[in-house]
């Protein structure tokens, strides 16, 4: 068909170019869009108001925070989810500055109420392994990273690795992340692979067979000398033996000790006990899924909640191993919020 052709064919009979209908999708993302630059300017105002405490500023917070509240039902009731599913895959593929902030607008700054500054990922894995952690660890660190605002650090393990190689690396991230005292700062410690028994804790392997094995103790002997608070979150079989040796150094910790605030495990099962290995029953497939579900209906985002979903989720397939989460230093007493760092600067 020419050009010519194609020019006749959208001219309606009246001789005027005939318009195209809006479809609803496009309609309803051109509303969502004003909605949430909308929210964006309230936010903006709402942060303008003066905090002296007099009842005009109060009564004048207090309708910004009601209008906030209006503009996020409204993206509720106009299918956000679907919409913010579709942004989100955008945001990865085009991590633009615009883009997150875009996203971030989307985020209700009153369901999710970050305590954090900074939040930051030390995911290990192995590089020459047999099981596909890798590359679900890295797809997962997209999401953290424009989706929460997170900041993540990937460990692959080498073939050719020594113990003070691992430990090199880690105590690198700790130093970067793991010495606020404030109180500000949680620092995460996310290993992905196979784990096996060992008389003083947990070893982390490379393959089924053992062909590369590595001490817990290695990473927890600088984790239980960090000064942030830390997250130990362990996607492998047996993960529940490692408190053999963790558990027993935190408690042994004297007061002059550069303990953490507070230190939290989230694990995948209990000692001698096994994990999918790979595939959608995974636990880190599984917590990615319940941190996105949370993440957009603005739910609580606390380790607490998101165990209780997980182990939910491991109830109704009625799995023979279970998560489990653990308070190995209480701190300030509350659990670690893994919610989008709303603040954050780009």
């Amino acid at each position: 068909m020419s050009l010519n052709d194609q020019t006749t064919r959208a001219v309606s009979k009246t001789g005027q170019p005939a318009r195209q209908k809006q479809g609803p999708n496009k309609s309803r993302k051109q509303d969502t869009k004003k909605i949430l630059l909308d929210l964006r300017a309230l936010q903006v105002t709402n942060s303008a108001l003066p905090k002296d405490g007099s009842q005009e500023s109060t009564t004048r917070r207090k309708s910004a925070i009601a209008e906030a509240f209006n503009l996020v039902q409204r993206l509720k009731d106009r299918d956000s989810r679907k919409i913010a599913t579709d942004r989100e895959e955008a945001i990865i593929s085009d991590p633009s500055k615009l883009r997150k902030q875009i996203l971030r607008a989307e985020i209700d700054p009153l369901a999710h109420q970050n305590m954090y500054d900074r939040v930051a990922w030390f995911d290990i894995c192995w590089k020459d392994s047999d099981l596909n952690c890798e590359s679900e660890l890295l797809e997962f660190a997209k999401w953290r990273e424009n989706c929460l605002f997170h900041e993540v650090v990937t460990f692959r393990i080498p073939a050719n690795f020594t113990p003070e190689w691992v430990k090199v690396e880690t105590e690198l991230f700790l130093r970067k992340y793991g010495l606020d005292s404030t109180g500000r700062t949680l620092a995460i410690i996310n290993y992905g692979g196979h784990g096996g028994l060992c008389s003083d804790g947990l070893k982390l392997v490379s393959h089924k067979s053992g062909k590369q094995s590595l001490d817990w103790s290695v990473i927890e002997n600088l984790v239980t000398q960090a000064t942030s608070d830390i997250l130990i979150i362990l996607d492998c079989c047996n993960a529940g033996n490692f408190i053999k040796s963790t558990l027993g150094k935190t408690r042994k910790a004297s007061s002059s000790a550069r303990g953490a605030q507070r230190i939290e495990v989230l694990g995948a099962c209990h000692a001698r006990q096994t994990t999918w290995a790979a595939g959608p029953g995974t636990f880190t497939y599984r917590l990615a899924k319940v941190m996105a579900k949370f993440r957009y209906a603005g739910e609580d985002m606390s380790t607490e909640t998101l165990n209780h979903e997980m182990y939910r989720l491991y109830e109704s397939e009625e799995e023979i191993f279970n998560p489990f989460q653990l308070t190995l230093k209480k701190g300030h007493g509350q659990s670690f919020n893994l919610a989008p760092l709303y603040n954050k600067e780009f």
